[in-house]
């Protein structure tokens, strides 16, 4: 009798370990499964997030592009160029007429290698040997001429975005560039990297072909290559332009005087100055940008410090 109870014991510790073997093999399973799917859900939550927060202020007439460079805005047609899904849908939007679908995609890169997208971001790079346009080459995106989304009557705009610089991201770079139409005047705003040092500004030219500026001064900061900072700028009438650097107020514009006639455009004209991101829209400059991009925006009002601040925090 003792030996069959100490034979049962044995079976069930036995059996127990078995068990715990079994348990442990299965919890393996299902943390190698459980852990990129929280981990995507975690990227889609943030993005949720700042496209929640923009509904919560009642932003949705006012952001008229917002582009998160996630992979599933990112798609590519059979001739190899990437096109980026404007994500504000914006009802007048239209693609840059060029024989794309005008429905479907607002942004375009050009060259096959234009775009690099890593879940999340969108990187520009100077590459000589990528499509050429206007003399310029390189990689950048072009803005849709889109009839709706013109700002003839105001000035007043937002630009905002998360970034991050490339390794080789020294000297001048432009990362946006303002419509340069034939009956408006064009702007653009740029990083300028010393050593360990980057000022945010931004230039554009008024009605007499003055430059009206933001001042380096004040908007010095020290961003690592590995990390990702916040940019916003604000502009309007007649001589405001804000530069906030992770939801801060940098700097603010020094230079002339706004006049009613000059206005800021999103479009492209017959000389194909279009808006564009990664680089300046004027092709006698060639100052391509190393620089990711995440969740860039464009709001056609000046918004307040308190938003810009709320996005940086509801973005971060």
């Amino acid at each position: 009798m003792g030996f069959y109870m100490k034979l049962c014991r044995n079976m069930t510790s036995r059996f127990t370990m078995i068990e715990l073997m079994v348990v442990s093999a299965i919890l393996a399973i299902l943390a190698s499964i459980l852990i990129p799917v929280l981990t995507q859900a975690k990227a889609k939550a943030k993005r949720a997030n700042w496209i929640s927060m923009k509904h919560n202020m009642q932003l949705d007439s006012d952001c008229f592009g917002l582009w998160s460079f996630s992979g599933e805005t990112v798609t590519q047609d059979e001739n190899g160029y990437y096109f980026i899904t404007n994500e504000a849908n914006y009802p007048d939007a239209e693609a840059y007429d060029i024989g794309y679908d005008p429905k479907q995609l607002d942004m375009r890169t050009y060259g096959t290698g234009g775009i690099r997208v890593d879940n999340v971001e969108g990187r520009f790079r100077g590459d000589s040997s990528l499509y050429y346009e206007d003399s310029i080459s390189g990689n950048y995106l072009v803005a849709s001429d889109w009839s709706g989304a013109y700002m003839v009557d105001s000035f007043d705009r937002t630009i905002t975005s998360w970034m991050k610089l490339g390794s080789s991201a020294t000297g001048t770079k432009y990362f946006f560039g303002d419509g340069y139409c034939s009956s408006g005047w064009g702007g653009y705003a740029l990083v300028t990297i010393s050593g360990d040092i980057a000022y945010v500004r931004y230039y554009r030219f008024n009605s007499n072909g003055q430059y009206i500026y933001a001042s380096t001064s004040g908007s010095e900061f020290n961003p690592k290559k590995d990390e990702w900072f916040h940019v916003a700028l604000t502009i309007s009438q007649p001589n405001h332009i804000n530069i906030y650097i992770n939801g801060e107020l940098a700097t603010q514009s020094q230079g002339n005087t706004f006049s009613s006639t000059d206005t800021a455009r999103t479009c492209s004209d017959s000389n194909g100055y279009s808006s564009r991101i990664g680089v300046t829209n004027l092709p006698s400059y060639n100052h391509y940008t190393d620089i990711y991009f995440s969740s860039f925006a464009l709001f056609n009002r000046e918004m307040t410090a308190q938003e810009i601040k709320d996005i940086y925090r509801g973005s971060n």
